[in-house]
């Protein structure tokens, strides 16, 4: 399988050993890795002014982005740009974590500013795998000064839909300081650079990553030996979109994830700023900080016994609601296993003796935060089913057309811990079909073969079909009994 590759840069912690020792509390130690575009030139920031480096501290790696100014006090770049993916589930960073180079397109003599807030889209992660809804806005501690006319740093532009139609087949154009080839190492001159890069269908894409690829929410573009690559996420896809011959730039996509960095014929994908659901995030004149903790701990309630059903309560998290719900079980030998999604939840036989809890995903404006309870807060142990109460013993016919010499199949299946063992047997037309013993294990149904009398085999081959009442007596392991009973209609082959 192709690798996965967002386009945040590597850890320079995992560098170190190659480059030298890191000193993480620079933000500009981020010009010790390889920072170019890959097959890309050097090109001037004035061309590219709404062009931003980030710096992105988490513990003691520093990783770096790009960026786009969109106005004096945000900037737009890559939700993965924006989180730490490094636990079993992805945490939006706080403000503290980043910080913002611009207004020149070598790092070493930009200006920074701090971030006062985060925005992530809401939706991000939610299938942990997926790379769609990959954006995010900074917003800025302070605004930043523009330049005079032509000179960095501005904003930037958005591109209408229909300048992507009309200019679908010009060249695209990506810049960055990221690594000029896939996991680049390479020592750095720091200055950015950039490449044109074609406009590719979408299938193209849906060719490339099936699923993974959401036509609604991203832009493909590359394929030709040309590309971004880690150091370059959340950085601008621009398009030209001037009709009388000239160059006026506006963004289009942020950069987001590919397989690999320029593999022969296989394009990246890109954030698509016009999207309804993308531009509700990143032209938000104000947006929403991402949700915070502290996060309560979710509660379990009702009976927590093989064959009930339990509910997970969420706790409250201001301006947030939960979404998503992921049930663990946890025993001292096994550690935690996933069993299920859902506000509610069936225990079944395998959770008998372990405790159980539930990881909450809550989603506001800004973004989103996960609850995750220590296996102390879990509820239980699960008991074992009660036998009148929770054994689900089902009856039904493993075809419905039969011959009319017989026999009637029937299966008896049983969602439980117990093994049950009983008599089936039926009625139809006053007519009593013999029992048959039976013993059924846990989530085994078994196909048990009842003879037809003659009299119901008759009616059967002159009427074509016959009603059979259906009983079965089953009994728990301690020899009480109770019965299960169904009605069924049997129709000749």
């Amino acid at each position: 399988m192709p690798v996965r590759t967002t386009r945040t840069a590597w850890p320079l912690g995992l560098l170190c050993a190659l480059l030298a020792a890191l000193v993480v509390a620079a933000p500009a130690a981020a010009g010790d890795v390889e920072t170019k575009i890959v097959g890309g030139g050097s090109v001037s920031i004035d061309d590219h002014p709404w062009q931003v480096s980030i710096d992105i501290a988490i513990g003691d790696s520093l990783y770096m982005c790009g960026g786009s100014i969109r106005d004096a006090t945000h900037v737009v770049t890559a939700a993965h740009c924006a989180i730490d993916d490094g636990g079993n589930y992805p945490r939006v960073l706080g403000p503290g974590a980043f910080t913002v180079g611009y207004g020149s397109a070598n790092l070493g003599s930009q200006s920074h500013v701090g971030v006062a807030a985060v925005t992530v889209a809401p939706r991000f992660r939610r299938d942990l795998s997926s790379d769609a809804y990959d954006a995010a806005v900074l917003t800025l501690a302070s605004p930043i000064g523009f330049g005079s006319s032509g000179h960095a740093p501005q904003a930037v532009q958005y591109a209408t839909g229909q300048e992507l139609d009309d200019n679908f087949d010009g060249q695209g154009f990506v810049t960055g300081w990221g690594t000029t080839a896939e996991n680049g190492q390479t020592p750095s001159d720091n200055n950015l650079r950039g490449a044109p890069i074609p406009l590719q269908s979408d299938q193209a894409c849906l060719n490339e990553y099936g699923d993974g690829y959401v036509p609604a929410l991203m832009i493909c573009a590359g394929g030709t030996g040309t590309d971004t690559c880690q150091g370059d996420s959340g950085g601008p896809l621009t398009l030209d979109v001037d009709p009388t011959g000239g160059v006026s730039r506006k963004l289009v996509g942020i950069t987001s994830a590919g397989h690999g960095c320029a593999r022969p014929g296989v394009p990246g994908f890109y954030t698509w700023v016009q999207s309804p659901q993308i531009l509700q995030v990143i032209g938000n004149p104000s947006p929403a900080a991402a949700p915070t903790g502290p996060v309560p701990n979710p509660t379990v309630s009702g009976v927590v016994r093989v064959g009930r059903t339990v509910t997970c309560n969420p706790g409250s998290v201001p301006g947030a609601t939960s979404t998503q719900y992921r049930w663990f079980q946890h025993t001292q030998q096994f550690g935690f296993d996933f069993i299920g999604t859902g506000h509610t939840l069936a225990l079944r036989s395998f959770s008998r003796g372990a405790r159980v809890g539930c990881d909450v995903r809550y989603e506001g404006a800004g973004g989103f935060v996960y609850a995750e309870p220590p296996a102390g807060a879990y509820a239980g142990p699960v008991g074992a089913a009660t036998f009148f109460v929770d054994t689900k013993v089902a009856l039904r016919l493993a075809r419905q057309r039969t011959p009319a010499s017989g026999p009637l199949s029937v299966v008896v299946s049983n969602a439980n811990d117990f093994v049950i063992t009983g008599r089936l047997s039926g009625v139809s037309h006053g007519a009593a079909i013999r029992a048959r013993a039976f013993s059924v294990r846990s989530n085994a149904p078994r196909t048990i073969d009842l003879d037809l009398p003659k009299a119901v085999r008759n009616r059967l081959r002159s009427k074509g079909q016959v009603t059979v009442d259906l009983s079965a007596v089953v009994r728990d392991p301690a020899g009480r009994s109770r019965t299960v009973a169904r009605t069924v209609t049997v129709k000749r082959k």
